[in-house]
């Protein structure tokens, strides 16, 4: 072996090296013997990593740009597409504020149903047509035509607004013939895809005498807030059989404490028979003036359930008189219709969910305008709760005080579709009227639609509103005499994510 220059025998395959000029080569040289792999130093495993973050960044450079300069301009146009999304206006909030909830609604135009599908914009710019092998076109599963209006020029934008609402053209117009029929004079309804906060209906017979957005008499649904706030804090206590005397919808200052003897009820009796007393007592006995308050706050009943509505409110009153009224909602609480849906749809998962109206809005030159982003679910009683209070209230519509509006000679109105509600009556202020309501969900075992109804009554009405519900949740349920769970498919998105405002164009746009 030779002695090389730095002080050590060089091996053939050096020597072979400096013949074929590859001297500080440190890879390996084929001679006539075969491989032979270089005694000495090799890369580290973070020289490797230097070396392929070097050879990737070198891939990218010569994908986006060359040397010919095409990398400036396809820098400057990231750089016009991250200003044009951040010069996207909002959606003016009288836009936000708009409730087309009266007939004049059914006077709108409809989207076509694959133009919807599509997620195309409403202002039919470049509008390209749906097919279901076009990889390109997003499908909505349920694809119904919708309501859209132009609105004219408001202030802060450029010229007249496209808006496209939720609401679901066929349901709305049925909706409206149950109104008429009924002679609703004042009255509203509520129909809410559970699962993704969308209004598939909103209804007002006379808005301007009896505006949607205003608050009413809360009346008996308040017990769902005190029926779920006992079974989350004292469970034992509240599943205890109460004793009540008389009649049960009349509460006094002495009943609304227990009492050694009288007629005995179950939890899930008196949710069924919507007894005053007994719902008292555990606003009284089970949760205490605090927890009570606190119950309803933390349901949301004291926030607006989307812009444009009134808060709730709720009246402690003073003692435990006061306390016991608060909690059989004999007080003068009060909340709009549209909290009611929101309020039963937490027998769902025991979430909130954000309702909405608006699927998108767009400018006259086809941009479309930022929607408020919507609030997450946020939980307000445990799964197993909302699960144990669902299947009690089921009850209400079977043998409680639901039952003449859901039953027939025949059976159950709804056939299998077992739903579970809660009903509530209470003359009220403003205007003065007996406030009637009905709010539910459906199917009781695996809810998607939540329904709420109001009226407020006069000395002339023509129907409940449990029996206005019934025929609403017969819409969605039944067709030709028969009701089954997968025909509210037509009504209800599958699509998750995409059901949310303005997602179906970004999912169009991104594909």
């Amino acid at each position: 072996m030779a002695r090389g220059r730095r002080g050590y025998r060089q091996s053939g395959s050096d020597r072979a090296r400096e013949r074929l000029g590859l001297e500080g080569h440190r890879g390996t040289v084929h001679l006539l013997g075969g491989p032979r792999r270089r005694r000495g130093r090799t890369l580290t495993a973070r020289g490797r990593a230097t070396l392929l973050v070097l050879f990737a960044s070198a891939v990218v450079w010569w994908s986006v740009g060359s040397p010919d300069g095409n990398s400036d301009n396809a820098f400057r146009a990231e750089n016009q597409m991250g200003s044009a999304a951040a010069e996207v206006p909002p959606v003016p909030t009288a836009i936000l504020e708009r409730f087309p909830v009266s007939r004049a609604t059914l006077e709108f135009e409809s989207t076509d149903r694959k133009v919807f599908a599509a997620g195309l914009d409403v202002s039919n710019q470049d509008v390209k047509p749906a097919s279901p092998s076009d990889p390109e076109v997003v499908i909505d599963p349920v694809a119904r035509a919708r309501f859209f209006e132009t609105v004219a020029k408001i202030e802060g934008t450029s010229g007249p607004l496209h808006v496209q609402y939720s609401f679901d053209v066929e349901l709305m117009g049925r909706i409206f013939k149950l109104l008429k029929r009924a002679k609703v004079r004042r009255g509203h309804v509520v129909v809410l895809d559970i699962q993704t906060g969308r209004l598939i209906a909103y209804a007002s017979a006379d808005p301007e005498a009896f505006p949607p957005q205003r608050s009413y008499p809360a009346a008996s649904l308040a017990k769902l807030v005190t029926g779920a706030a006992s079974l989350e804090k004292n469970r034992t206590r509240a599943l205890q059989p109460c004793l009540y005397r008389g009649n049960p919808h009349r509460l006094t200052k002495a009943r609304v404490h227990p009492r050694r003897g009288g007629n005995k009820s179950s939890f899930e009796r008196s949710m069924a028979k919507s007894n005053n007393q007994c719902f008292a007592q555990l606003a009284v006995h089970a949760l205490g003036a605090e927890s009570t308050v606190a119950a309803f706050n933390h349901f949301g009943w004291t926030r607006s359930p989307a812009q444009g509505h009134d808060a709730g409110s709720i009246e402690r009153g003073e003692g435990d008189y006061g306390l016991g009224k608060l909690g059989s909602g004999l007080a003068p609480s009060r909340i709009t219709a549209l909290y009611a849906a929101q309020l039963v749809a937490t027998l769902d998962t025991g979430e909130l969910v954000d309702p909405w109206w608006i699927d998108r809005v767009v400018d006259e030159g086809g941009r479309r305008l930022a929607l408020p982003e919507r609030g997450k679910r946020r939980r307000v009683m445990r799964q197993s709760t909302a699960d144990e209070l669902r299947k009690m209230l089921v009850r209400t519509t079977r043998d409680g005080t639901a039952r003449r509006a859901f039953r027939t000679p025949r059976g159950y109105r709804l056939g299998k579709v077992a739903v579970a509600g809660k009903t509530g009556s209470l003359t009220g202020r403003s205007p003065h009227a007996l406030y009637e309501w009905f709010a539910g969900v459906a199917p009781a075992d695996s809810p998607r639609i939540a329904v709420a109804v109001l009226q407020a009554k006069d000395d002339k009405w023509h129907r409940y509103s449990t029996e206005i519900a019934a025929d609403v949740l017969a819409e969605v349920f039944c067709r030709k005499r028969t009701c089954r769970s997968s025909y509210a498919a037509r009504y209800v998105d599958d699509s998750g994510d995409a059901a949310a405002p303005v997602v179906l164009n970004e999912i169009a746009d991104a594909r």
